[in-house]
């Protein structure tokens, strides 16, 4: 994992989730920063978000999130068909990890 970089870099995983959810299709119903989480060993940064669009756009999303060398995973995602099938609602987590700073 990488040290957390300069900046703000939960306003950079918002940014990266948002353009990979509407370049694979889907529409971005509202979306909340997570306030950063310290573990033993790292520093995780969310973006909860609610998406419409058809399970191919959530596919898309998800693998153009994933990530690993960057530490950029979905690490929640909830989907259900919405009124109009096939549409689909979706519930999910962007995070981003990094190495926590040691003292």
């Amino acid at each position: 994992l990488a040290s957390v970089p300069e900046g703000n870099p939960a306003s950079a995983l918002q940014k990266a989730a948002q353009s990979s959810a509407t370049s694979a299709g889907l529409k971005i119903e509202e979306q909340t920063l997570q306030a950063a989480r310290t573990g033993p060993s790292c520093i995780v940064y969310g973006n909860r978000m609610r998406l419409t669009g058809s399970l191919e756009h959530f596919i898309r999303w998800g693998v153009a999130v994933y990530q690993p060398e960057k530490g950029m995973a979905i690490t929640a995602l909830n989907l259900k068909l919405s009124s109009e099938p096939p549409k689909m609602v979706g519930e999910a987590e962007a995070t981003q990890f990094f190495k926590a700073q040691t003292p």
